[in-house]
């Protein structure tokens, strides 16, 4: 049985491959609690192999922390901003 095929119908069935992704390598080693919860996301999202979700999952926490240095930015303008406008 394909990752596929264990999808109820509805579920977008065409997740993108990553397995052949060419690049710098990173080998990690996971927990088992760690390793299991990797597993399920993989499954839940359609993810070919356990590196493609290690991968996005990397990727999206990534991005989740970009996220938040912006909005501390943002705050820090507004800010910086407010108080300019105190002092004029």
């Amino acid at each position: 049985m394909s990752v596929n095929e264990e999808f109820p119908d509805g579920w977008d069935r065409d997740r993108i491959d990553l397995s052949s992704a060419v690049g710098p390598s990173l080998k990690i080693s996971l927990d088992p609690e760690l390793s299991e919860a990797v597993e399920a996301w993989r499954l839940a999202n359609g993810m070919v192999s356990k590196a493609d979700a290690g991968r996005e999952l990397m990727r999206l926490g990534l991005l989740s922390e970009i996220s938040k240095v912006y909005d501390m930015v943002v705050e820090m303008r507004s800010k910086n901003e407010q108080r300019e406008a105190e002092d004029d």
